[in-house]
């Protein structure tokens, strides 16, 4: 249209004449919409848009110019639709459908133009949080993995808010300076794709089950970590959240998860039953304590550090065996107490050292 690309989409009938909602585009934003990686509200979305009254042959009438916050919802689609059939409800932004992982909050605290400063800072501080402690690759534990590992922040977005970061950076010349090796940085970014595609494998399988009823005890236990490092991201009954979607871009398409508050009510029960019960913790040795027959795991989701007791002859065997070392992967099942520094761990099974891939 003249000097721009605009995305036409018809938004009502009158009497005798359409009525169609028109917004500036680009190909990026078309392919993403053809291909069906964003929902056609998602292309549609701009700073304003203008509301063309057009004759049935399509010859236009009428025109004004209309900013997104004073647009009537009616104008535009629901959201989640796609061009075509999908199972799952599509990105409602091209920020949201590129993102490395992006969490999005709904809820009536969230509004279209503004949130609290205080709600924003809190949101944010604990998208950053999960993010470092789910996906940053467990062969930079012991550094500070801020200074070399870090994902690019997209352009928050209001109408609830979404927080996208990007692929993640890696400064491998300050690791290699600390660490005195060589590294490649295609191996940070595989390892960083993996635990991302390991978190929806296993966050997928929590949800399903609070969808059929509770989450199981076992299921619980053995995915304690993922759950701890969650929890500040799920909607629950004493949150300002009413529902939470975590996505991300892949070759294969995308992956997406939807937790509202009855879900989110039942991991977190589940999370803090966990807690008295014997659970699973996978990480990495960061410390041995010979006198006190304990290690230091560094858990893979939450990032918490744990000392672990697992007796005395246990921890002798290990060590003799070189098995239980420095930098080594752990699997441990035991009961944890919850401390402000370093949770304790008893182990009430063998420690279990996977093979490394």
């Amino acid at each position: 249209m003249g000097v721009f690309e605009a995305l036409c989409y018809k938004a009502d009938e009158l009497q005798n004449t359409d009525l169609y909602l028109l917004s500036t585009t680009n190909e990026h934003v078309l392919d993403a919409l053809k291909q069906g990686a964003i929902s056609i509200k998602g292309a549609l979305s701009a700073p304003g848009y203008w509301l063309v009254e057009v004759s049935r042959n399509l010859v236009a009438l009428s025109s004004w110019y209309v900013p997104a916050e004073r647009l009537p919802d009616e104008y535009l689609p629901d959201a989640g639709v796609g061009i075509r059939p999908h199972d799952l409800p599509l990105p409602d932004s091209v920020a949201q459908a590129d993102a490395f992982f992006a969490v999005k909050f709904s809820g009536q605290a969230l509004g279209v133009n503004e949130i609290s400063f205080k709600l924003f800072r809190e949101l944010t501080d604990r998208v950053y949080n999960a993010t470092k402690k789910l996906f940053t690759p467990a062969s930079l534990s012991g550094l500070r993995s801020g200074d070399v590992f870090d994902f690019p922040l997209a352009p928050p977005k209001f109408a609830s808010l979404l927080i996208a970061v990007k692929r993640p950076i890696v400064d491998v010349r300050e690791i290699q300076r600390r660490r005195k090796e060589q590294y490649i940085p295609e191996d940070f970014i595989a390892s960083a794709l993996d635990r991302r595609s390991h978190f929806f494998d296993r966050a997928n399988e929590i949800v399903s089950e609070a969808m059929r009823g509770e989450v199981t005890d076992n299921i619980a236990s053995h995915n304690f970590g993922l759950l701890e490092a969650v929890q500040g991201l799920i909607p629950t009954d004493d949150t300002d959240i009413a529902t939470t979607e975590f996505n991300a871009a892949n070759h294969g398409g995308a992956e997406y998860l939807f937790i509202d508050a009855s879900v989110g009510e039942k991991m977190k029960r589940a999370y803090t039953a966990a807690v008295t019960r014997p659970v699973t913790l996978r990480g990495r040795v960061e410390l041995l304590n010979g006198k006190s027959s304990t290690f230091v795991l560094q858990d893979h989701d939450s990032g918490r550090m744990v000392t672990c007791y697992i007796g005395a002859e246990t921890f002798e065997q290990a060590t003799a065996a070189q098995q239980l070392r420095y930098g080594v992967e752990v699997h441990i099942t035991g009961n944890i107490t919850k401390r402000d520094i370093r949770d304790y761990l008893v182990a009430t099974a063998d420690p279990v050292f996977p093979r490394p891939n």
